[in-house]
């Protein structure tokens, strides 16, 4: 039966497997909700199991289960942020920082706010490349843009002092107070 009642049992059961952080079950439960009709936040929250299932298999050091995960995750929901942060540390952990970088940077581009959360990542992506500076100083002008955040200026600043030293970083704060305050 798919009456109302069944549905608000199967969302019952979800939150219990949510949290008792059964994902698998989570999933599961969510599919059978599905087929009464298309719901995006299920679809979401499915998404969010997925990268949950796929932090413990990275945590297990099992990379290509994580990435399987990932990707039925981003199936489910394809601008979910936190599947792009994982593939990028999933790529970071299997030395291809180029892939960790192209996956990093999409962050900005599904959920801003996530943005903070991968930029000492991406910055170590940069490192190990031993190239960068201008790509990363780029980018993170380009965050500033859509997203100005603290962190996100300390970044900026970090990079500046590396590069210009002192002199340099201050003329960057002054920049960014005189366009941010007109």
């Amino acid at each position: 039966e798919k009456g109302p009642i069944r549905l608000e049992s199967l969302e019952m059961l979800i939150e219990i497997y949510e949290r008792e952080k059964d994902w698998t079950k989570a999933i599961a439960t969510a599919d059978q909700l599905l087929s009464a009709g298309t719901n995006e936040s299920v679809e979401r929250a499915v998404s969010h199991y997925y990268c949950e299932l796929a932090d413990k298999a990275l945590s297990a050091g099992e990379l290509p289960q994580a990435e399987k995960l990932l990707d039925k995750g981003e199936c489910r929901f394809a601008a979910n942020a936190r599947i792009c942060l994982l593939k990028g540390h999933v790529a970071f952990v299997s030395n291809n920082y180029q892939k960790a970088i192209n996956e990093l940077q999409q962050i900005n581009g599904c959920d801003p706010v996530f943005t903070q959360q991968s930029i000492d990542l991406l910055r170590q992506c940069y490192e190990e490349r031993g190239d960068g500076f201008a790509e990363f100083g780029d980018y993170l002008a380009r965050c500033l843009e859509t997203n100005p955040s603290i962190s996100i200026v300390l970044a900026m600043a970090d990079l500046r002092r590396e590069h210009d030293g002192d002199e340099g970083v201050s003329r960057f704060i002054a920049e960014y107070l005189t366009v941010s305050y007109t």
